[in-house]
């Protein structure tokens, strides 16, 4: 099994390594360029809000990979609550991204099984939805992982774009490298955000308000399609078992008593 090695913060694939199929999302289903944005490693008490709100204001929902020890103790508990009740109420899926953001490829199966199964479980706790989405901490891939989650009936989503914004923290490299991929763009990609980083807060809304712009021009103009800016069930609805209920359907009417209830199971 190839090793990942993690030299000063940065995750480096030696170039046996497996990677996940790409596009991430699959082909588009419309014939022309998509885009799903999805944010890794929440909630924070301050960048996921702002980042909701600017979603919410252009009615766009997206995929939140959260992390359980950030849930449970990034913050203030009821804060951290009411982050994850905002989303679910507002129609974003909320997705496993493990416990502790370990590489699942470099621990034994049982702590990777730990990881995986102990974060789903909070956060299916907390939202009252199945977690069916996942996605693996630095992108690792190995034969383990892929077969522990086919064991799960969860569907793993990678990435295309990655402005890499914790590397460098600049909201204005976040914005030019995206805006200059979408500019491109011919069928689907995921766009991997992070809603603990200052810099992709603030590059959001300037690359929504791009799109935008673009969409009214391509229309006007004719000389591309406008894209689309999907959403995480769109992608769930193509991916996944038909036969699983249609659990998006009543998170609106998800209470915040019922989220206040699950926690208390939670917390000793």
């Amino acid at each position: 099994m190839a090793s990942i090695a993690l030299l000063a913060g940065v995750c480096v694939l030696p170039a046996e390594a497996s990677y996940w199929p790409k596009p991430a999302g699959g082909p588009s289903a419309s014939g022309g360029p998509e885009v799903l944005f999805t944010f890794d490693d929440g909630p924070h008490h301050n960048y996921t809000e702002f980042i909701l709100d600017e979603l919410k204001r252009r009615d766009i929902k997206g995929v939140f990979f959260w992390v359980g020890h950030r849930v449970m103790h990034g913050g203030s508990v009821d804060e951290q609550i009411e982050l994850v009740h905002r989303a679910v109420r507002e129609g974003h899926i909320i997705a496993n991204h493990t416990i502790n953001h370990v590489n699942l490829c470099q621990v034994d199966t049982a702590e990777a099984a730990r990881e995986i199964d102990a974060n789903g479980d909070i956060l299916h706790r907390l939202s009252g939805l199945p977690m069916v989405m996942f996605r693996s901490p630095y992108g690792a891939r190995c034969r383990r992982l892929v077969r522990m989650l086919d064991e799960r009936s969860i569907l793993h989503l990678h990435w295309d774009i990655d402005p890499q914004e914790w590397i460098h923290h600049d909201s204005d490299l976040v914005q030019e490298y995206v805006i200059r991929k979408l500019k491109n763009l011919k069928g689907r990609a995921v766009v991997l955000m992070h809603d603990t980083k200052a810099a992709s807060a603030y590059a959001l809304p300037r690359i929504l308000d791009w799109i935008e712009r673009e969409n009214e021009r391509r229309v006007k103009t004719g000389d591309a399609p406008p894209i689309r800016i999907l959403t995480g069930s769109d992608l769930a609805a193509e991916h996944l078992d038909p036969a699983l209920p249609h659990w998006l359907a009543d998170t609106t009417d998800r209470s915040l008593d019922a989220i206040t209830h699950a926690l208390a199971r939670l917390i000793p």
